[in-house]
């Protein structure tokens, strides 16, 4: 089942048809302007597409070799997850990033400086590195002052499918939940504060 799992989740990346927004019904972030495509997805289309069947059956089981225990963590390497900072009352914006990504590294400053700006809001960084360490240099580069979980893509991939029936299409991925935990948008791409700023406004006037 962990297979046949991973093979539809690898197939919906591969199949992915370049649309601009991925949203919720129920409202919408405004569409960028920058292709929202990440450094990741481009890279992995590019070369599944130059890969032999065999070589994608033995890229596959290598990615379930290395993401089958792997479990969200924090930074001290303790288990967490994004649920745990659903709720309680205040919105919560989640971005996904991997230390790789040039648009996260780019978009990152910026972030920091405004993450104390969100009306009723926290604040929550995803790293998709799959490693502590390369997450905690990312951290400590950019002076990230907000928790960040620790993931990999193929987890990450699942918990999108679950929450937004969508996969993962590249990064960086901004998710909003109300104060209740609802899903109420999910992006990828780069989104301004100020465009993240706008949205919570709006959402609270409704």
């Amino acid at each position: 089942m962990v297979v046949f799992g991973a093979i539809r989740q690898i197939y919906r990346l591969v199949k992915y048809n370049y649309k601009r927004i991925s949203a919720l019904p129920s409202c919408q972030l405004v569409i960028i302007e920058q292709n929202p495509i990440s450094d990741f997805y481009e890279d992995t289309h590019m070369k599944l597409q130059r890969l032999s069947l065999t070589q994608f059956m033995i890229l596959l089981f290598a990615l379930l070799l290395s993401n089958a225990s792997f479990a969200m963590t924090n930074l001290k390497n303790l288990p967490t997850s994004i649920d745990a900072y659903k709720g309680h009352g205040h919105w919560l914006i989640v971005q996904a990033w991997s230390s790789k990504c040039n648009i996260c590294n780019k978009a990152m400053p910026g972030l920091v400086k405004a993450s104390h700006s969100f009306p009723n809001a926290k604040l929550v960084g995803v790293s998709l590195d799959g490693n502590i360490r390369a997450a905690q240099r990312f951290v400590d580069k950019h002076h990230v002052n907000f928790p960040t979980i620790v993931s990999n893509n193929n987890e990450f991939n699942s918990y999108l499918l679950k929450v937004a029936g969508e996969g993962l299409r590249g990064t960086p991925t901004f998710l909003i939940f109300d104060p209740k935990g609802n899903l109420k948008a999910l992006q990828p791409g780069n989104v301004p504060p100020t465009t993240l700023q706008n949205f919570l406004m709006k959402m609270r006037n409704q």
